[in-house]
This record gives structure tokens, sequence and C-alpha cells, in this order.
């Protein structure tokens, strides 16, 4: 099986690779913006896992030039794909940023850049043998309609800066629009289920990727 985590170099997203890369079965492709974090993970996990089934991208999901590039990459060295973690973002912050594409930076990380990503790789994870699945990293999202993720876009609680709280809503909305497409019966069993340290409370949900998602917003590039 073969597994893209975004953020794999820290946090739960290095918890899940460091994970995953103990199942022989797994091969696992980390994507990550810091090179000295991405040859220190590569070498991580190498001691785990057979250096062979470990590749690690960098890619800094604030630029779309390298979410270009990661597409391209990816799409050169991989036949399929299995599954996708959507787990890199940017936390909560005191003050408005602003990335190198105009945009605000936790809508573009968090949210528009992931999306891109995954669109671009659609035919990637239907190319699976087992079913391709994407993995949402988003609190609340296992229980969320579509309905409930559009109004939390709109709807923040009072306790949450407004850029946080939309970008996270929106990821719901993806993961729920996703979920709402699903087939029944069909899909490959979680990834998520294979981290056997993983907490309990892990917020996470899933949806397997059925054939009909359109491909109409794909990048053209």
């Amino acid at each position: 099986m073969k597994v893209l985590i975004t953020g794999g170099t820290n946090g739960m997203g290095k918890g899940v690779a460091r994970a995953l890369a103990a199942n022989p079965e797994v091969e696992l492709v980390v994507l990550g913006r810091s090179e000295r974090l991405l040859d220190e993970t590569a070498a991580e996990l190498s001691r785990i896992s057979a250096p062979e089934r470990v590749t690690c991208i960098r890619c800094d999901l604030s630029r779309f030039t390298d979410v270009r590039a990661a597409i391209d990459e990816l799409r050169s060295r991989h036949a399929s794909l299995d599954a996708v973690f959507v787990n890199a973002g940017l936390g909560y912050a005191p003050r408005r940023e602003q990335t190198e594409d105009g945009l605000e930076a936790h809508l573009q990380v968090n949210y528009l850049a992931h999306f891109m990503l995954t669109l671009n790789l659609l035919d990637l994870l239907e190319a699976s043998k087992h079913g391709g699945r994407v993995i949402f990293n988003a609190v609340g999202a296992r229980h969320l309609t579509l309905a409930g993720a559009v109004e939390a876009v709109f709807k923040g609680g009072p306790r949450e800066p407004s850029q946080f709280n939309h970008t996270h809503g929106s990821l719901l909305a993806f993961s729920a629009t996703t979920r709402a497409r699903e087939p029944a019966g069909g899909g490959l069993p979680d990834p998520a289920r294979m981290v056997t340290d993983a907490p309990q409370h892990s917020p996470t949900t899933s949806a397997c990727v059925p054939k009909s998602v359109t491909r109409s917003t794909r990048s053209s590039n």
C-alpha cells in the first residue's frame, strides 16, 4: 500500500509515518517544507523501513509553485496511490499573514493547496488496486455533515480566529463532500486504523475516492 502524507516531518504526520513504516506492506511518500527535516525524517524512517520504501519530497504549501512541482514529481514517479493523508496545516496565529501568491496563509496552506494537490492526484488514487482513500486530519470531521461544515465556515466559535475557523470549516466541507460521493461498500480500509499507537481521540476522517468526482478544477499546468 502506498501512502502520501503531507506535513510528515513532525507532529501527527510524523507519528503516522513512523507507525506505517513498521508495516512491510506500506510504501511512504512524505511531503514537507524543510529540507533539513525531510532528510532527518528519511533517515529515521529508513531505520524502520527499507530505504527504497520511503520517498521524501520538498513542498511548501504556502507556494503554489511548490505544489505544482510536487504534483509533477509525484505523477512522474508513481503510477498509483492508495491513500493521501491531508495533515499539514497552520494553527492559530496572532496576526494575518499573506503568502507570495497574495492569499491569506491559512486559506492557502490549510485548504487551497491541499485541494489542488488532491484533485491533481485523483487519477493516481483511482488507479489503486484497493480503492484510493483520502484521510483528513480535521477536528470534528468524523461526524460532520456537509451542511454542518458549511455552517462552520460562516459561524465560527467565539474563541477561534476567523482565518483558522474559516479554512478549517472549508476543509471539513471538502471532507464531507468527498464522503458524500463515496460508493456504498467500496474503498480501502482506513489506513489510520493501521496505526496501532495512535490516540483513540485522533481527529481523522476518511473518504474513498469515487471515479465520478469532477476533474473540472484540476490544474491544467
